[in-house]
């Protein structure tokens, strides 16, 4: 999903956070967590196209949905570090435990952030996908990533009618 469609969510859910809790900080938490979590684009950009190559209209270009869809998918590694459900758990552990509001509106963010990722994203991925543990599984190989999505997807469709 691209930037601004998080900016897009993450601007109401923020002013609902500094409506609820009167709190300019606790909202700025929100959106930041909402939005900042494609940071780690950044890292496999340089990783896939090098210093060079470097610039996210050509990353975001080499991840639309047209260019998967179409086989023109050539970042060979997809690290994603900060797109896990091990981080969530780890997020909604701390909140939890620690009761911090600014722990917790970080949380809602990144949350919200993740759950759009894999509404978006559900069609070129499996559920496994925002694992980081199963990337990592499978050295974060791209190619092997997005066939077992493909070969998962359609093992689902059944015989041809």
């Amino acid at each position: 999903m691209k930037p601004s469609a998080h900016i897009i969510v993450s601007v109401p859910l923020s002013l609902g956070i500094w409506l609820f809790l009167k709190s300019v900080p606790a909202a700025i938490v929100c959106f930041a967590s909402g939005v900042l979590v494609d940071v780690d684009h950044v890292f496999d950009c340089l990783v896939n196209l090098g210093w060079k190559g470097f610039s996210f209209r050509n990353y975001y270009r080499e991840c639309e949905h047209d260019a998967v869809r179409e086989g023109r998918f050539n970042l060979k590694k997809l690290h994603l570090i900060f797109h896990g459900v091990e981080l969530a758990g780890v997020f909604l552990l701390l909140s939890y435990f620690t009761g911090n509001i600014y722990v917790t509106v970080f949380t809602i963010g990144y949350c919200v952030h993740l759950a759009l990722d894999v509404m978006r994203n559900g069609e070129f991925t499996q559920p496994l996908f925002y694992f980081i543990s199963w990337r990592a599984s499978r050295g974060f190989r791209s190619a092997k990533l997005m066939n077992e999505a493909l070969a998962l997807k359609n093992s689902h469709l059944g015989p041809p009618r």
